[in-house]
């Protein structure tokens, strides 16, 4: 399989306290990686670095033979989007107007070919797409920020706490849109969750996270959510 990103002895630090401490990894183009840790275990900060919305004060990322150094457009441009954690709609824009905003750097050919597969994906949308995205529920604001990130048309997907707040039924939602993703599209990401079960449906592996380190890696097929449980209490 092609190498897609590399991530080398990455460290990320704010006011000389390092969130990320010497992480190394490498995924290959259509994986799906997850990512477990405690709060405050560096995950988010590893995402904004491979994002290009942190500098690194040591290491590099590379992206598909190309360094991430030149910040967040050029990342996006070239396929890195991240979803964050908390959503950062514009609330008083419709759902369809959001989503469109994500086209915006990119300036894709054919963005209303791009609506069309994001309704696809999720069929609410479509039927919310004239509403105010500060009305939607918590489930339906997810669902516009991961379409608005996929109106970028990434190869590379980051999603942040995907489903930190969502009703176990809608996180399930969620989550069986971005496996339709991962073998239909082939679409390579990077998944943070709080729900090992989730991250073992969606992922090849997961990487458990603790004071900024990779502490350990399981292949997601042999993942006993029990027993990882265990395993992120002693980090």
């Amino acid at each position: 399989m092609i190498e897609l990103l590399k991530v080398q002895n990455l460290r990320v630090s704010y006011a000389g306290l390092a969130a990320v401490d010497g992480v190394s990894l490498s995924i290959a183009e259509g994986d799906v990686l997850g990512v477990a840790g405690p709060n405050g275990a560096g995950k988010s900060s590893l995402l904004r670095a491979i994002a290009g919305l942190v500098k690194p004060s040591q290491g590099q990322v590379t992206f598909d033979g190309n360094v991430v150094d030149k910040g967040p457009q050029w990342a996006v441009r070239h396929g890195i989007v991240i979803v964050p954690e908390g959503r950062h709609l514009f609330g008083e824009l419709s759902v369809e107007d959001n989503l469109r905003f994500g086209a915006y750097v990119v300036k894709s050919p054919d963005v209303q070919a791009d609506l069309e597969r994001v309704f696809e994906l999720f069929p609410k949308l479509r039927q919310r797409r004239t509403q105010e995205a500060a009305t939607l529920s918590g489930g339906e604001q997810q669902m516009v920020a991961i379409g608005r990130a996929l109106m970028a048309r990434p190869r590379l997907l980051l999603l942040d706490e995907m489903s930190l707040g969502l009703a176990p039924a809608v996180a399930s939602e969620v989550c069986a849109a971005l496996m339709r993703l991962r073998d239909h599209a082939r679409v390579t990401m990077i998944v943070v969750d709080e729900s090992l079960k989730r991250l073992g449906r969606m992922t090849s592996r997961v990487l458990f996270m603790s004071r900024g380190r990779v502490q350990t890696e399981l292949a997601a097929d042999t993942l006993v959510v029990d027993e990882a449980n265990y395993l992120l209490s002693r980090f």
